[in-house]
């Protein structure tokens, strides 16, 4: 699929080598691809809103809850994909938070792709009435 400049996409993870993993796989996808390693960081780059987020649930000491809050909140609305390694806890918290996926780590990066390329080819469907 073809990307266009408007098709940004951040990561944020306090982990350097899964994000630089994530880097790769996303922009070798097409996306322009921001990283942030702290929650304030990437609150800011939630401005203005990219087209796709994921998020490590984990940053350290902080909670990547907020920042899902917070981006589900935009207009309009990115596709949020939440990661972690803590299982079910998480994955209610983020659903509940406004994640449109999870992803267990670890996890192959193909399917971070594939996931990626599915809720983008979805953001592109127009809408359909009901």
């Amino acid at each position: 699929m073809v990307r266009s400049r408007l098709d940004e996409l951040i990561i944020v993870d306090d982990d350097p080598g899964v994000a630089k993993l994530a880097r790769r796989v996303c922009e070798a996808a097409g996306f322009l691809v921001s990283i942030a390693h702290d929650l304030q960081t990437g609150l800011e780059l939630l401005s203005p809103p990219p087209t796709i987020v994921i998020v490590d649930m984990h940053l350290g000491e902080e909670n990547g809850v907020e920042l899902i809050r917070q981006a589900a909140a935009l207009e309009p609305v990115p596709a949020i994909i939440a990661i972690s390694g803590s299982g079910a806890p998480a994955l209610y918290d983020a659903i509940e938070a406004g994640a449109d996926r999870f992803l267990e780590k670890p996890f192959p990066m193909n399917h971070l792709r594939d996931t990626v390329e599915q809720l983008w080819a979805e953001r592109q469907r127009p809408a359909q009435l009901v």
